[in-house]
């Protein structure tokens, strides 16, 4: 089978992640692969370092009818049997692919949705409605599934179906953890230290004011404490400058975005995911394998994988002191 693998954003995120591990492994099974992706993406440097056949497009509606071209050629040149697209993206991408299969006379639609659909991210086009060449929707939890049937009632049941991120459990083996001395070293951390992090896009769903909060708490009773916040995006400045307010700065490791996400999970000794929505964090997964302490907030898919007390702690996405206490208890 040939898959054109479609993904229309700038963005870094679980969803990105997904679509270029995806690619390699269907590529190592033997079908036949080649992504779609905006000009200067992180997918389209991935693609680069790792060899993934690509093309890219400008992401400006202005140049969409270029895109609709590409597309045709790709589909009519590489043989393409199925479109996998994220969804939502910059645009609405299913009539840019619905009419690039009909001009290119091949090719069908899978959707995949990696978050919860808000009240207006997404629209009947958007997840396919009236489009036979539409042939399902993925959602990676029962609670995106649940939202979707909710906001689109008229969809059939038979056309949406729940597949979970999965995760390399040889590669997030906890018997194969990287030096932890030196993750310390590399951040400037006493290695006595017990590390608190978090991984992920550094924007306002993720809630990561809420952790920065509770830090205040358990600095105070934990003075051994550092905490790590691994990622990039528009909240960073003001994280930080919180981080200052609250005079817990130095007990704080920002990291911007990191490829070793292994290396960073080997130094934690528990993981905090505090976001106010969530699909199935790939973090939250990764931490798991490695036998991380994991407290995540109850939203989205995150309490399909977390039974609470058994193989993590769940907490409400806006009780600090919940937060605060759970993470006195574990250290």
């Amino acid at each position: 089978m040939n898959i054109l693998f479609f993904q229309d954003t700038l963005a870094v995120s679980g969803g990105e992640l997904w679509v270029v591990d995806a690619a390699e492994k269907f590529r190592q099974k033997g079908h036949g692969v080649i992504l779609a992706c905006p000009s200067g993406s992180w997918i389209e440097c991935q693609a680069q370092e790792m060899g993934l056949p690509y093309f890219n497009y400008v992401l400006d509606e202005e140049y969409e009818g270029h895109l609709r071209w590409l597309l045709c050629e790709t589909l009519c040149e590489e043989e393409i049997d199925l479109i996998f697209c994220g969804i939502p993206g910059y645009r609405e991408e299913v009539p840019v692919l619905d009419a690039a299969i009909r001009e290119a006379g091949r090719g069908q639609i899978v959707l995949r949705l990696g978050v919860t659909p808000g009240s207006d991210s997404l629209s009947s086009e958007r997840v396919g409605q009236g489009f036979d060449t539409v042939r399902g929707i993925v959602t990676v939890s029962e609670d995106i599934r649940t939202h979707l049937h909710k906001a689109f009632p008229f969809m059939p049941s038979d056309q949406t179906h729940v597949i979970y991120n999965g995760v390399d459990v040889d590669k997030f083996d906890p018997n194969r953890f990287p030096d932890r001395q030196a993750f310390c070293q590399r951040h400037n951390i006493p290695t006595h230290h017990r590390i608190i992090g978090t991984v992920g896009r550094l924007d306002g769903i993720k809630n990561l004011p809420m952790l920065v909060e509770a830090s205040k708490d358990v600095l105070h009773h934990f003075d051994d404490v550092t905490f790590v916040i691994a990622g990039d995006g528009m909240e960073k400045q003001s994280l930080m400058q919180l981080a200052r307010e609250f005079d817990v700065m130095d007990h704080f490791r920002f990291t911007g975005f990191v490829d070793d996400v292994l290396q960073l999970l080997s130094g934690l000794d528990i993981l905090a995911h505090t976001a106010f929505s969530e699909g199935v964090p790939n973090s939250v997964l990764e931490a798991m394998a490695m036998g991380k302490c994991v407290v995540a907030t109850d939203v989205g898919g995150v309490p399909e994988l977390i039974e609470d007390g058994i193989n993590g702690v769940l907490i409400p996405s806006r009780d600090v002191e919940k937060l605060t206490w759970t993470l006195c208890d574990l250290l």
